[in-house]
């Protein structure tokens, strides 16, 4: 099977760090089957402030190895390497997330394939395109190529949606306070912009009427499916043709009733299903959506907008290539 893996890193080393971790993937599975991209700086995008450069790549592996045997394995040359995650999107010694593997989805709370923030990251996507351009990513059912040229469109509209109304005012007022409170896209220099200078308009679609979640999974997933089939019909926020002038990009945001008892990624299964994140969708979305999408928690709004506001960072975050990698 064929798969991807990105490689980050911003302490210590960070060149020798992502040279040694692809030594080692090459040598776990088989340098005539691994191939890799480029370095790239990048600056860093979404976690604590002040953070050094990041260096990026991607390796690209084609063996006969399946998800887990992959991600089990990137995860002890993470631990080998001096990896320890304890702050989401801190600064790292080595970050090795699998992207992609084929067909595959995924959907648990260990292990989400494809990556669910993928689509959205230039600093992913570029190095990328240099192994896999044509890879199909089977949630957007675009190439890996088509989705860096939606990121580099001169527009681009994240619409979002929510399992409730009243959740998706309260995403929407915490996103205007952390743009009040200067937490806005930076670029490598550490130039703020808005999000109206990167390009990037952040829009909230209300529910058409109230309604109230089912407790019953099936009544429920039913009822989000009703939902996102109306979307698609009625505001079109879920389909894109090559045409489009503009990158769009569909967050619904759900959460969790309970977050200490319940899974959020178990009370989130049907949207996930609905959006083709989950395997149990079958070979297709259960809706005709193209184009990429997202299923983010809204257990904390104000971490909800935080990420809403690191999507549009990664979308427009510059990209400077170095040099190439070699076993």
């Amino acid at each position: 099977m064929k798969s991807l893996v990105s490689l980050g890193a911003n302490l210590g080393n960070p060149r020798e760090n992502i040279l040694t971790a692809c030594r080692m993937i090459a040598e776990s599975f088989g340098r005539d089957v691994v191939t890799a991209s480029h370095l790239y700086r990048t600056p860093a995008v979404g976690g604590p402030k002040d953070q050094g450069i990041f260096l990026n790549a991607v390796v690209a592996i084609d063996g006969p190895f399946d998800s887990y045997q992959v991600w089990s394995r990137l995860r002890e040359i993470e631990q080998s390497l001096g990896r320890e995650r304890m702050i989401r999107w801190e600064a790292r010694r080595i970050d090795l997330d699998l992207l992609l593997t084929e067909e595959v989805r995924i959907w648990t709370p260990r292990l989400k394939v494809p990556h669910p923030r993928m689509c959205t990251r230039s600093f992913i996507l570029q190095p990328a395109i240099e192994v896999a351009a044509n890879w199909i990513d089977p949630v957007s059912r675009m190439s890996l190529e088509r989705l860096l040229q939606e990121c580099n469109k001169a527009c681009c509209r994240i619409q979002v949606i929510a399992d409730s109304q009243a959740l998706l005012e309260n995403v929407r007022e915490s996103l205007l306070l952390e743009i009040q409170t200067n937490q806005v896209p930076v670029n490598h220099k550490g130039e703020k912009y808005s999000l109206l200078e990167l390009g990037i308009e952040i829009e909230f679609l209300p529910w058409f009427d109230e309604w109230n979640v089912p407790i019953d999974y099936q009544q429920r997933t039913s009822a989000i499916r009703r939902r996102c089939e109306r979307y698609c019909i009625e505001w079109g926020s879920l389909e894109q043709s090559k045409g489009d002038a503009e990158g769009r990009y569909i967050v619904a945001v759900v959460a969790s009733p309970d977050p200490d008892t319940v899974a959020w990624e178990d009370y989130a299964r049907p949207w996930a299903e609905a959006f083709g994140l989950s395997v149990e969708s079958g070979d297709r979305p259960s809706i005709n959506m193209i184009g990429p999408r997202y299923l983010l928690s809204g257990d904390s709004p104000a971490w909800a907008a935080h990420e809403l506001l690191s999507m549009a960072n990664a979308i427009r975050c510059p990209v400077e290539r170095a040099e190439r990698i070699l076993f």
